[in-house]
């Protein structure tokens, strides 16, 4: 299938990235294996509000799940520190 002709948008985090006024969590884990971690990393370079970056383990989409207590901690530590 032709999807090109359906996407238009080129999702491109790293242009749009610094136009976010509000802090910013990356959650990144060097075990993914689908989006490498040094595209995380910078990412989260280009992030101009605060913002913190949390390392988790785990593949792209169960890494959550696997540091499920250094992901609930870092998001308990970001809320506090950005919204309490």
């Amino acid at each position: 299938l032709p999807l090109h002709l359906l996407y238009r948008d080129k999702f491109d985090s790293q242009a749009k990235v610094g136009r976010i006024p509000s802090p910013t969590l990356v959650v990144h884990s060097k075990e993914d294996t689908l989006i490498r971690f040094r595209h995380g990393q910078g990412l989260y370079a280009r992030v101009t509000a605060p913002k913190m970056f949390l390392e988790i383990h785990g593949d792209h989409n169960i890494g959550f799940v696997e540091s499920m207590e250094i992901y609930m901690d870092g998001w308990r530590r970001f809320l506090a520190e950005h919204f309490d």
